[in-house]
């Protein structure tokens, strides 16, 4: 009986949930998948569902709702996100962060491919091979809006939020990281059980960066714009 009691006490002082800013969090997490849902609909032709265009407008919307009512609600972002100047050791990472996306794909993109029979589907990228503006303008998108929006929306807002309504301490921090990179997995859903798998992996090195820069997006972000470009290169070059 004691050792139960124990038991429960360490785990209640490890997690301790703040419900506010959980409901917060269910609901960036609500938004998120719905985004995910309408740009799937908008990215495979047989699929059709009112709205789809709107799932851009909604993933920023919801992200910004979710900061702004996480940060009336005690969850400190102001030494998060851009707050830390971009310093040696976030550039470092970034490029450590880079590296290892890459290996990691190389290793297990052909096991994803193999367990499921197909490969990524990146057919929403099939227009890039040769065109010089097409390439551009993916490349300004993926350093913007995935580079920086989706770092924001995952690795600031949702990762933070989640870690600080589960009690803030490591724990929490574990739990926080798993749960946003499988968050991030299923938002890619457009790209293939294979893409979503892959997605996860990234999610889970994007989190561990982001905690190693102590919550700083810029090492998450440098290795996330760069290892898209260099998928996109890859794309144009035809390889």
């Amino acid at each position: 009986m004691a050792f139960g009691t124990a038991s429960s006490a360490i785990c209640e002082a490890a997690v301790t949930i703040d419900r506010r800013q959980l409901i917060v969090c269910a609901g960036l997490i609500a938004v998120l998948i719905l985004s995910a849902v309408l740009r799937l609909s908008d990215n495979q032709p047989g699929l059709s569902l009112p709205g789809s265009t709107l799932a851009t407008p909604l993933y920023i919307g919801g992200t910004l709702a979710a900061a702004i009512l996480l940060i009336r609600q005690g969850v400190d972002f102001q030494r998060m996100g851009f707050g830390p100047r971009l310093r040696w050791r976030h550039l470092f990472l970034g490029l450590l962060g880079i590296v290892v996306l890459q290996i990691g794909a190389e290793l297990l993109d052909p096991i994803w491919s193999h367990i499921f029979g197909a490969p990524r589907g990146l057919q929403r990228f099939a227009k890039i091979e040769g065109s010089m503006p097409t390439y551009i303008g993916l490349l300004a998108f993926s350093w913007t809006f995935a580079a920086f929006g989706e770092e924001i929306a995952f690795r600031i807002v949702l990762l933070a939020g989640l870690t600080s309504a589960l009690g803030g301490r490591k724990t929490a921090r574990v739990i926080a990281v798993i749960f946003q990179a499988i968050l991030f997995g299923l938002v890619h859903l457009y790209q293939g059980p294979t893409g979503v798998c892959a997605a996860t992996v990234n999610g889970l090195i994007y989190g561990v960066l982001t905690i190693a820069g102590r919550g700083a997006i810029w090492p998450a972000a440098i290795a996330h714009g760069g290892a898209n470009t260099i998928g996109l290169t890859m794309l144009y070059l035809g390889m």
